[in-house]
């Protein structure tokens, strides 16, 4: 349902769309030197959508290799990285990710690193809606990129008791869920008609994921333009612990 939502709204994600013109969000440019690009850092786009954060830091480093799940921005992506000359995107997922990363075939066997940095598409990582998939993403990272620091952006929610749906919606995804194999509706789920399912985290939430996955937060900020005001954008600029 998450990739019907992106394929269905494509053009807000690619050129000329109001999810794409307007570059690099502040938060991300903040985010460069905290990443330590250069002119030959190698950089790893996971969910890179119709290619904006693509288009925005490929200009910084000396390689880019992304992948994106839903295959209209896809295909945009892939047009405007042979156009930038430095970049190459991959049609996949998180779960092809973690293919590559354990040693099995699929379309990222050739697109494991190491990088030098990992950009995690806005929100793409709250789009992995079971805990276990979000810890074995940035645990696959810290294995196949062991130095790179990590940007994720994500929506943030004030704590449990803020979820975001009501209780009537709430019972129907977890009936859904359960249809499809028993998952958890945790407390920051949520669905959005443009973006499908999102998790929405809180500070400490992002803390003990990174601690799990052998990450500290070296820097965090919030962007208040996000579904609502009282839900900002959070940025969490993850390095490897020591």
């Amino acid at each position: 349902m998450t990739g019907l939502a992106y394929s269905e709204n494509p053009v807000r994600y690619v050129p000329g769309g109001t999810h794409f013109d307007g570059g690099l969000f502040d938060w991300e440019r903040a985010a460069i030197p905290l990443l330590g690009l250069g002119a030959t850092s190698r950089l790893l786009i996971a969910g890179a959508g119709g290619g904006r954060e693509l288009t925005g830091f490929a200009p910084l480093v000396g390689e880019v290799v992304a992948f994106e799940p839903s295959e209209p921005l896809f295909e945009t992506a892939a047009r405007i990285g042979r156009r930038l000359g430095n970049a190459v995107v991959h049609l996949g997922s998180y779960e092809d990710f973690l293919d590559a990363a354990h040693g099995r075939s699929g379309p990222l066997s050739g697109a494991l690193g190491p990088y030098d940095a990992v950009v995690l598409g806005r929100n793409s990582l709250g789009h992995l809606t079971d805990p276990a998939d979000r810890l074995a993403v940035l645990k696959a990272l810290r294995k196949t990129s062991p130095a790179a620091r990590v940007l994720a952006t994500v929506t943030m929610r004030r704590g449990a008791e803020d979820i975001g749906q009501s209780p009537r919606v709430r019972r129907i995804l977890r009936r859904a869920f359960g249809t499809v194999g028993g998952q958890r509706v945790d407390d920051g789920l949520r669905y959005v008609r443009t973006r499908g399912f999102l998790h929405q985290f809180t500070y400490d939430e992002i803390a003990e994921l990174a601690t799990r996955a052998g990450y500290s937060v070296v820097s965090r900020e919030t962007w208040p333009i996000a579904l609502r005001q009282d839900r900002p954008t959070g940025y969490f600029v993850l390095a490897p612990a020591k």
